[in-house]
């Protein structure tokens, strides 16, 4: 009968330590499971174009929302990093998937955003002036260490275009128009 109270103890004492070991882990090696994450204040397109390193531009600058019109500026969000302790240095990873002209094929940019956990920040996509964007959706994500925090898809619109009015080859002057 002893024996089978040792064996148990013995059990239960592996059940302790590997539960403690990986509370460890999950507290100290990972501190990215640890509750690191960014909440999104708001995305949109963008109605003046974005300067570098320039503040959100917010008030009727900025279209919440998915769609981007091919005349707007650019799109972004503006985003908040969570995390101990506050006020602390982090580098966030910017990607950027984008329709390409090249059938079948997308465009992946990648750029980094320096923040401070707990304070506003931003990450903005200006379009440029050569012409108006690929129509299609675009993806706007934001990792740390590698770890997807924030995802955003934009659809950009095809651009619209208008039919001339180009006035008739023999215009006949009208009654009240014509001269005597």
């Amino acid at each position: 009968m002893s024996e089978c109270l040792t064996l148990r103890s013995k059990g239960s004492g592996r059940l302790l330590a590997a539960f403690l070991l990986f509370a460890f882990c999950c507290l100290v090696v990972f501190p990215a499971w640890a509750g690191e994450a960014a909440s999104v204040e708001v995305c949109g397109a963008l109605f003046v174009e974005p300067e570098l390193a320039a503040a959100w531009p917010g008030g009727k600058t900025v279209r919440p929302g998915e769609v981007v019109l091919s005349s707007d500026k650019g799109f972004g969000c503006r985003f908040v990093l969570h995390g101990e302790p506050k006020g602390a240095a982090a580098m966030v990873e910017v990607r950027l998937t984008r329709p390409s002209s090249v059938e079948g094929r997308a465009g992946l940019d990648r750029w980094f955003v320096p923040v401070r956990r707990g304070e506003p920040d931003i990450a903005v996509y200006a379009f440029s002036d050569s012409g108006p964007p690929e129509s299609g959706t675009w993806t706007l994500e934001l990792l740390v260490d590698d770890i997807p925090v924030v995802s955003r898809r934009f659809t950009v619109a095809s651009p619209v275009t208008v039919p001339s009015l180009s006035p008739p080859i023999n215009p006949q002057p009208s009654a009240r128009l014509r001269r005597q």
